[in-house]
């Protein structure tokens, strides 16, 4: 009955006494109950008290229903150890993202590492390393994708199609502008998928997406041009390249978007990540390019690959389950920070003023999308 009513755009919270029953049978939200002799209450404790527990009950599955999810996730009663590991391991995520984006400029400015090759390398290892992950820990999940062909199909398109020409697009900016810039720029996404959202669901925009678009837009235009309408301080090449980088994550977050109703996002990243790394090495064929190896290739390399892609997913994916999407994708957000103060200190990136207001005003478009827009789907981050 629950996956019935969902089919029809009409969210669902399943109150259960047995949660792996209530995930076997497909419910996307579920809040675990007492007990099965008593489920919404304790008749030991007398009727203020079960009242009391039933009240709490409800209204946490009140609060799920109002919650955009990803995947099936469990609104259990969060303790304030959980809520704190939540918050530490989504600030975590945001770093390792805005640190291997930094070590990504590094190589190119001063190691003339090519994206045609940095690309391809990150996402074949760092899928190699999810996919055996998660043979180990979500073995059944990953079979479970393999034997269905059309959802196999799927997330190699999603592969191809988003992870591949994010991963493309994000480095290309970093190249052509700086670290800070491109991982700014990347968070237009969130824009792109409420406007898609309101077009596909036919609704006239509210409030929030006129907010959010003025918002994008005004940061776009204090980073490219200082506001001097009459000149351009970014190049035209790095401002498109990050525009395409934005449209690339959109498309990473919209093309497996059902999937995601099915599978976990690890699941369906560690396999996007995979087809992405394996097209892009034939395409590129990064094998034929020489690489001049020292100890910071490595250290840079290892940021990029495990740090800024197999590990930071893997704790983002435990930060929502600890968290909730919402705030788990808010934490991440300090990825922005990270870039932008570390290239400033270790690469002497110049920032002005007015270069950090536009990253304020293009950060809190994520703000306005998450707690007045409907966005149902996952960040597109991978």
């Amino acid at each position: 009955m629950v996956k019935g009513i969902e089919k029809y755009g009409i969210p669902v919270v399943h109150i259960c006494t047995v949660v792996p029953i209530s995930r076997t049978i497909g419910a996307n939200r579920i809040v675990p109950a007492v007990g099965i002799p008593y489920p919404l209450g304790d008749p030991t404790q007398g009727e203020d008290e079960s009242r009391k527990i039933r009240e709490k009950l409800v209204t946490r599955a009140l609060k799920a229903l109002e919650t955009p999810v990803d995947e099936q996730t469990v609104f259990e009663r969060m303790s304030g150890k959980k809520s704190l590991l939540g918050a530490f391991l989504g600030l975590s995520a945001g770093v390792l993202w805005g640190v291997s984006g930094v070590f990504g400029q590094f190589l190119f400015e001063t190691r003339d590492i090519k994206v045609s090759w940095l690309i391809p390398v990150r996402l074949i290892t760092s899928g190699i390393l999810m996919a055996a992950v998660l043979l180990c820990t979500n073995r059944d999940e990953m079979l479970k994708l393999c034997r269905n062909r059309r959802d196999l199909l799927q997330t190699m398109i999603a592969g191809i199609c988003g992870t591949m020409t994010f991963q493309v697009a994000f480095f290309g900016t970093v190249q052509r502008s700086n670290a800070g810039t491109a991982t700014v720029l990347q968070y237009l996404c969130p824009v792109l998928v409420m406007v898609y959202v309101c077009i596909r669901d036919r609704k006239r925009p509210d409030r929030a997406p006129l907010a959010a678009i003025i918002l994008a837009v005004s940061g776009i235009f204090l980073i490219s041009t200082h506001g001097n309408v009459q000149s351009l301080v970014m190049t035209p090449e790095g401002l498109g390249w990050g525009l395409g980088c934005a449209f690339c994550m959109f498309l990473n977050t919209v093309v497996p978007e059902s999937l995601y109703q099915r599978y976990s996002s690890t699941v369906i990243v560690g396999w996007s990540l995979l087809f992405g790394g394996i097209v892009l090495t034939l395409l590129f064929r990064s094998w034929i390019y020489e690489v001049r190896w020292d100890g910071m290739v490595l250290v840079s390399l290892f940021f990029i690959i495990i740090g800024g892609s197999a590990a930071a997913y893997l704790l983002y994916a435990y930060s929502v389950r600890f968290s909730g999407p919402a705030k788990a994708s808010l934490y991440a957000c300090i990825e922005a920070v990270t870039a932008t103060v570390f290239s400033a200190v270790w690469l002497k990136t110049p920032f002005m003023l007015i270069d950090l207001a536009g990253f304020v005003l293009i950060l809190s478009t994520v703000f306005v999308v998450r707690y007045c827009g409907t966005i149902h789907g996952p960040g597109g981050r991978s």
